[in-house]
């Protein structure tokens, strides 16, 4: 059984469409070549699979839904984390979902999820923030949505959130 301080947990952090879930898996796939003996997990977003109605081009996320989201990011890595993974790597980490929360103006969502986040946030090793890019065009997969205003307030509330929680904020 590995300890505690053997598992390590990496996300990937930052509004979408910023390429977050490429530079995860990439980053995986150099882990598992270069640490061969390691188990790497790897958490896809979980946004796909939220049962609630999400962002999209003509609708909000619901504060069910980012609370869903919330819980089964937490969820995901929590199971990998006891499935004997060395290192977990995610595209997302719950500092995206307090964000989404923050963006929408769910106020006391917010303020749930930063009094969890607030310990939770130790388990992470590291987390990457990715900034949006020019370079980078948002693919429209039905579920985002596409306003680059939006995409920067989500952005704005990352950064912040990072200053709240007094984590450094590595930019990719």
């Amino acid at each position: 059984m590995l300890k505690d301080s053997d598992k390590k947990v990496i996300a990937f952090t930052g509004s979408h469409g910023t390429g977050k879930s490429k530079l995860a898996l990439n980053y995986a796939s150099n882990l598992k070549n270069e640490f061969p003996e390691y188990e790497i997990g790897y958490i896809h977003e979980i946004v796909q699979e939220c049962p609630y109605s999400i962002i999209g081009k003509d609708t909000t996320s619901s504060e069910l839904a980012q609370m869903w989201m919330f819980a089964a990011q937490i969820k995901k890595e929590l199971d990998l984390v006891n499935k004997k993974f060395n290192i977990i790597v995610s595209d997302r980490s719950i500092i995206d979902y307090i964000a989404y929360s923050a963006a929408l103006e769910y106020r006391d969502l917010v303020f749930s999820q930063m009094k969890f986040a607030k310990y939770y946030i130790k388990t992470y090793s590291n987390i990457f923030f990715v900034p949006i890019q020019d370079k980078i065009e948002i693919i429209d997969n039905g579920i985002r949505n596409l306003d680059l205003e939006f995409r920067k307030e989500v952005q704005n509330c990352i950064i912040d959130l990072f200053a709240q929680l007094k984590l450094p904020l590595k930019t990719i």
